[in-house]
């Protein structure tokens, strides 16, 4: 079973995060090694917190799983999550999951574009 460390904004994607990790435990498809409220001091600098996160929960997890919300790109901690699970010779495979309401708002017409084979 995979281990998977979940990014997410916390105040944008706890619901949706919550909904993934009980119908994961639920039947068993991944082992959870987010980052949840009060694992980590938030007093520390941010360096010692993303060395924390680097080393205790995305270090032995297989993917990152990124939620994408509507603040997603601004959120520092999402970007230096993503960056800790490419870097070094233990990098992890990266799988983003675009919120349902959000699809039509990101994916524009315009620019998504289908093979006609």
């Amino acid at each position: 079973m995979h281990k998977t460390f979940i990014s997410y904004h916390h105040s944008g994607e706890q619901k949706l995060k919550d909904e993934l990790v009980n119908t994961a435990e639920s039947k068993d498809y991944f082992i959870d090694k987010s980052v949840s409220d009060g694992d980590i001091d938030t007093n520390l600098s941010e360096d010692t917190i993303m060395s924390k996160i680097r080393t205790d929960f995305i270090k032995d997890a297989s993917v990152i799983v990124v939620l994408v919300g509507e603040q997603t790109a601004s959120r520092p901690y999402v970007n230096s999550e993503i960056q800790a699970g490419l870097w070094g010779n233990n990098a992890v495979g990266i799988l983003g999951v675009v919120r349902d309401d959000l699809f039509d708002c990101i994916y524009k017409k315009n620019i998504v574009y289908r093979s006609r084979m």
